[in-house]
């Protein structure tokens, strides 16, 4: 069932928010499915890791959207964009909670591009929501409060950056801008 939703994660993005006046819904949108993630992962003792996996993957389909945006307003940051999307399900499930902290957070292994242009706040939608799942243990039987704690403090960090980067993408393009 993972692997299917990992896949589904892989074709959603071409689809999901084409209607382009809807630009700001994708926000709304990503905040819901963190909201929804948060209460699931209040309680070790009925956190079901397969219903948590299925909704990551809805996060991250959301993830690439809002980084497209937002190398739509900073141009520089497009190749990023590109080299995260086009990284592959096989790679996904085979990164280590470390390599995608390198990766998709820090920058490492991705095209340069200037620090000014900031373009953390474009893939950290997409670090966070992969590294909360990242936290957590194969079996849920091994999942403990402190994981979830782990897990909580990385969708509470989604929550803190969104409005942070509408604001930087409405920067560029303005309040109105469609996408």
């Amino acid at each position: 069932m993972i692997q299917i939703a990992f896949a589904l994660s892989f074709i959603l993005p071409n689809f999901v928010h084409s209607d382009e006046n809807r630009p700001a819904d994708v926000y709304a949108e990503f905040q819901i499915e963190i909201e929804a993630q948060l209460k699931r992962a209040v309680d070790n003792v009925s956190f079901n890791r397969d219903s948590f996996a299925i909704n990551t993957f809805r996060l991250l389909s959301l993830s690439r959207e809002i980084f497209r945006r937002y190398s739509h307003a900073y141009p520089e940051c497009k190749s990023q964009y590109l080299a995260v999307i086009d990284d592959r399900e096989e790679q996904l499930k085979t990164f280590t909670f470390d390599e995608v902290d390198a990766r998709y957070h820090d920058g490492k292994n991705l095209p340069q591009a200037p620090k000014e242009a900031k373009c953390y706040f474009g893939r950290t939608f997409f670090a966070h929501s992969l590294m909360a799942f990242k936290h957590l243990p194969e079996k849920d039987a091994d999942i403990t409060k402190e994981v979830l704690g782990s897990v909580r403090a990385e969708l509470e960090e989604l929550l803190e950056h969104l409005p942070r980067t509408q604001s930087r993408i409405a920067e560029r393009l303005g309040e109105d801008f469609k996408f």
